[in-house]
């Protein structure tokens, strides 16, 4: 009941309640769990703002519960980081990876006083999905650390923190982003063989695990989430997704009808990459058999023949020898609606949290 939460957080509930018609009765309710969305958001930090003379930084209300946006209101946020610091499963540390040109940025997630059982590296979604995912990605690694695994995720090159200028990428600079980073939480979690989560279009990197294990650690399960089955069919509805998010008089003063054809969510990348990326897809995965080990969980309802489930790729069926792990809610990638809306998706997590611990 609401007599649970503090004064502060049943005034911040009360504002919640009033943008998205949704009560809210939990300190560890989330803003976006609680039926807000992006423009929902901003509306908020504007109410803030004005009432409050605070300046919410919007990443938080992904990120943070309603406690501690409370907190940051009453002055006692400090206090409450260190409360849950004392709490914590898990422990987190980041820096850069170092390779050739390349600067990777990642941020692992350790177990809290107990040995790692195991090691898992989170390779992220393309374009703006991966900011989209970025709470439910960093839930999932929190979750695989106080289970006792290692997590590690990463910005691929271009992408997040990572350095690199997107008409300079090329497509072989992502399998080489997957392999430092599995190489590099190898030798910091001291563990030889690694477990891989393969998030919507890093699917076309991981669809054969040989493009991306290298000779000094072992691939263990392999989890492809929401995975994209045609590069070229993923370009298509990006490209259109942006066309739409451009003529959005909401968003602009003006339509933009005008770009480049090499232009997706904002950034323009080489003709080469886009050729290579449009060029992959799952079709390559029929000629690699997975042990038992590999896994897709998805919303997508899967035909199969035989034994086998079927996907189709280019207008083409094939048999793949994955096994298929279906989800209860479906996510909706390519609304312009909901584009800058970050995804909530605890039921995908529990399942991939399920199959790695």
């Amino acid at each position: 009941s609401d007599s649970l939460l503090t004064a502060k957080e049943s005034e911040i509930a009360s504002l919640w309640t009033a943008l998205t018609g949704q009560p809210v009765h939990r300190s560890d309710s989330n803003f976006f769990e609680t039926g807000g969305h992006s423009l929902l958001a901003m509306k908020f930090i504007a109410n803030v703002r004005e009432n409050y003379a605070v300046q919410l930084p919007l990443r938080c209300l992904s990120t943070e519960n309603l406690s501690q946006i409370a907190a940051r209101l009453d002055g006692s946020f400090e206090a409450t980081v260190a409360v849950a610091a004392s709490k914590a499963k898990s422990k987190r540390s980041d820096g850069y990876i170092e390779s050739k040109q390349r600067r990777i940025f990642y941020q692992i997630h350790e177990p809290f006083e107990q040995e790692s059982k195991g090691a898992v590296l989170i390779v992220p979604p393309l374009a703006h999905e991966s900011m989209r995912l970025h709470r439910e990605l960093f839930l999932l690694a929190e979750s695989l650390a106080a289970a006792g695994l290692t997590a590690m995720r990463f910005d691929l090159s271009a992408t997040g923190h990572s350095a690199m200028n997107t008409d300079e990428l090329k497509f072989n600079d992502w399998l080489e982003d997957v392999r430092d980073a599995a190489m590099f939480l190898c030798k910091t979690s001291n563990h030889s063989t690694i477990d891989f989560v393969g998030v919507r279009g890093a699917a076309l990197l991981m669809k054969q695990p040989e493009n991306v294990v290298d000779q000094n650690f072992r691939m263990g399960q392999l989890v492809l989430w929401d995975p994209v089955f045609s590069g070229e069919q993923h370009i298509r509805e990006l490209s259109g997704l942006t066309t739409k998010v451009l003529r959005d008089l909401d968003r602009f003063r003006w339509r933009i009808n005008a770009r480049s054809t090499q232009e997706i969510m904002g950034q323009v990348y080489a003709a080469d990459f886009l050729k290579n990326l449009s060029a992959s897809d799952f079709a390559d995965a029929r000629t690699y058999t997975p042990g038992a080990g590999q896994h897709i969980v998805s919303s997508q309802a899967f035909s199969a023949s035989g034994l086998k489930p079927m996907v189709v790729v280019g207008g083409e069926s094939i048999n793949i020898d994955w096994q298929i792990h279906q989800t209860a809610g479906s996510i909706d990638w390519h609304s312009a609606v909901t584009v800058d809306t970050p995804i909530v998706a605890n039921d995908s997590i529990k399942i991939i949290q399920g199959l790695l611990t």
